[in-house]
């Protein structure tokens, strides 16, 4: 009876040689943990397929911590790269998320992080996600209380850059946003009573914000705006001149919601470790 059997906490490492590929979809269960490195996932699905939540991404994450370093992770049609959902941990570093190309088989939603989850990304790339025909796609989706750190990373060709709903927190430093219809989005309008936003040293080419709506506690600082129709050359340095909306207040209430988070997925994490 596997309901009897000890829960045990695995560790894995997936490691692969230069151009190395797997197709098909990955379950990251709850009691493993681990590293991929060097290596692509993808996952390609015909037009006529409807995308499923839990059911059409190439990986699909529930428990952690994981760690993916040059790591590609595709999908392409009517699916989704990266969803962590439950109390998942990854941290991704010089990473590629999206879809396969800029035409026929980019993806609906890049990486989606829901529930009490937390993502990191560092130095990578989120492309190909979404487009104008469905007029929706995102290349982050952050949803429920959910906590998103990325840094250094570009996100392009995407329809929009990154979605917020229910109350998450999200915090993007030295990232470039480039070829999009939106930079950031608030789905509905109840998100804006407990989400949390900080954009620090970005460089945005083209439209902010998809709508009026914006996250109840908000900081900018350090940024820049360009014409849609330039190219960036590099990502964003900290010698941007434009500092906006009382950010010191606001980031200490940031930084001490975050902490509060990350207490209670600790407490969290402890109370399973008991458990078992």
């Amino acid at each position: 009876d596997v309901h009897s059997m000890p829960r045990q906490n695995i560790e894995i490492t997936v490691r692969g040689p230069p151009n190395a590929r797997v197709w098909g979809k990955w379950q990251l269960d709850k009691n493993c943990h681990g590293i991929f490195q060097g290596l692509t996932c993808a996952l390609v699905r015909d037009l006529e397929y409807v995308h499923v939540e839990y059911r059409t991404f190439t990986i699909l994450c529930i428990g952690g911590p994981w760690e993916m370093e040059h790591v590609d992770i595709r999908a392409g049609g009517p699916a989704g790269a990266l969803i962590l959902y439950d109390t998942s941990r990854m941290d991704l570093r010089w990473c590629g998320v999206g879809g396969i190309d800029d035409g026929e088989f980019r993806c609906q939603e890049g990486i989606v992080v829901k529930d009490a989850s937390m993502c990191n990304v560092t130095s990578s790339f989120l492309e190909f996600c979404g487009g104008a025909l469905a007029d929706c796609g995102v290349a982050i989706s952050m949803q429920n209380q959910a906590i998103l750190r990325v840094n250094a990373s570009v996100f392009q060709h995407n329809y929009n850059h990154i979605q917020i709903m229910n109350h998450p927190i999200v915090r993007s430093g030295n990232c470039t946003f480039w070829n999009h219809s939106y930079a950031l989005w608030l789905a509905y309008e109840t998100a804006t009573e407990g989400s949390q936003l900080a954009l620090e040293h970005a460089r945005i080419y083209g439209p902010v914000w998809r709508n009026e709506w914006r996250p109840n506690i908000l900081v900018e600082v350090n940024n820049q705006r360009f014409s849609r129709h330039l190219t960036p050359d590099a990502p964003a340095s900290s010698t941007s001149t434009t500092t906006r909306v009382n950010p010191r207040v606001r980031t200490a209430a940031m930084a001490a919601a975050t902490e509060a988070a990350e207490r209670a997925a600790a407490a969290a994490d402890a109370a399973e470790a008991a458990f078992e």
